[in-house]
């Protein structure tokens, strides 16, 4: 099964792997993709070492040209039902597309390391002291 993967201007930020500790809300679940902007000066960016620089204001989120791709999950006959396919249990993976789209390249990965290493301030998943046991997804990241 593929990820859920973001990505911000083609370069990947985020993938989300199916693991059965998180077989409960994914992929089962319905699945949405929503962005926040907030303030998180205090704990989101080494305890105010990089605040808010709110000359920039207003600050602005949203999506262009987003692709999503998925499949519907039945329950009952523990299958997935996918749109490309048209046949339960046949995965969305476009042929055209192939396998190497449902693994990041090694230039992906060395954008993702570069993205995080440069701009990314905050984790949960690095953050024992706000989470005293990390959430199960934190070892895939």
């Amino acid at each position: 099964m593929s990820p859920c993967r973001f990505l911000v201007d083609n370069i990947p930020v985020r993938e989300v792997y199916h693991s059965d500790a998180i077989s409960s809300v994914y992929p089962s679940k319905a699945m949405s993709v929503y962005a926040t902007i907030w303030d998180g000066s205090r704990w989101a960016t080494h305890g105010g070492k990089y605040p808010v620089n709110y000359k920039f204001a207003p600050f602005v989120a949203s999506f262009g040209e987003m692709e999503m791709e998925g499949c519907l999950w039945d329950p009952t006959k523990q299958v997935l039902l996918c749109s490309k396919g048209g046949e339960e249990g046949v995965s969305s993976l476009d042929p055209v597309e192939g396998e190497q789209f449902v693994r990041l390249s090694q230039q992906q990965k060395m954008g993702m390391e570069w993205i995080r290493k440069k701009l990314m301030f905050y984790s949960y998943c690095k953050d024992p002291a706000r989470f005293k046991v990390l959430p199960s997804e934190c070892s895939e990241t």
